[in-house]
This record gives C-alpha cells, sequence and structure tokens, in this order.
C-alpha cells in the first residue's frame, strides 16, 4: 500500500517505532520521505526493562540515543569478554539491563543486542545506548529481533 499524500494530511501527528533495528540511511528515509513534519519518537527496550526514550532529535543526532528512566530499568554496555566490566563512553559492547520494580527484580541481564556506551545527556543526566545492533546466539544463527 502506498500513500497519495504525505502522513501529515491523514491527520497523523505523531508515529512511534520500536522493536527493530534500523541504519543511519534508513532513518533518514523515514524522516526525509515518509514522515515529514511528523513528530518521530523512536524507543528501546524490551517487555522486562521498558523503553528507553530517544534522548536526541532526529536531526540533532542520527544515530539516536536511547536512555532508561532508573531506578526502575537500567542499561548498561559491558565489555563483551567479560560482563561485569563497562566500556568506556563511545566503545561498543554489550548491552546488560537490570529491572528493579516493586514486585520484579532482574539483576544483570544479558541481552541479545549490542550498542556504543553514551555518555549522560542533557535531557537524562546518565548512560545511554546508541547504534544499538542484534547479535547472533551462535555463529550460524541469523539474529532474532523485534518484539516477541
Amino acid at each position: 500500500m502506498s500513500l497519495d499524500e504525505p502522513l501529515g494530511d491523514y491527520g497523523i501527528r505523531a508515529v512511534c517505532t520500536g522493536g527493530t533495528s534500523g541504519s543511519a540511511e534508513e532513518a533518514r528515509y523515514l524522516r526525509d520521505e515518509v514522515l515529514g513534519d511528523v513528530q518521530w519518537i523512536d524507543t528501546y527496550g524490551n517487555t522486562l526493562v521498558g523503553h528507553a526514550l530517544q534522548a536526541d532529535l532526529p536531526s540533532e543526532n542520527p544515530m539516536r540515543s536511547y536512555h532508561l528512566v532508573p531506578p526502575f530499568g537500567v542499561l548498561r554496555v559491558a565489555d563483551p569478554a567479560d560482563w561485569t566490566a563497562e566500556v568506556d563512553p563511545g566503545e561498543r559492547g554489550r548491552v546488560v539491563a537490570t529491572t528493579l520494580l516493586s514486585d520484579l527484580f532482574i539483576p544483570n541481564l544479558l541481552e541479545r543486542d549490542t550498542a556504543l556506551r553514551m555518555p549522560p545527556h542533557p535531557w537524562f543526566p546518565w548512560d545511554g545506548v546508541a547504534d544499538v545492533q542484534t547479535v547472533a546466539t551462535s555463529p550460524h544463527d541469523e539474529p532474532t529481533e523485534g518484539v516477541y
């Protein structure tokens, strides 16, 4: 199905995405060719830690960084060889999530994603993640992504 008019002409004011990865080129295409003036809200997360919010406006940072709101969920980026050690900001590692709710505590859940560790952001004064990529669970597997 294709639309004959920009999304905004159909009354759509915002689009929320999540559950899959996208390259900087795909993000540019969505902004420039599909969304136009429609607000794009992108998230990263899962059902155990919630949704990390997009910190940067896409026009400011096409890579998009995401930050969870602690203490309910915390993301950190670990050294792939040692999940207990964090990588430096800007370096890639394995995403480790912790969930802390009144009825659920899941510490140090090793995610199936790698990401760049991002430093604190003016909107979110704690670390975040960017350039999230799904990893295969074995050398012969295709990565699985999306909400499931």
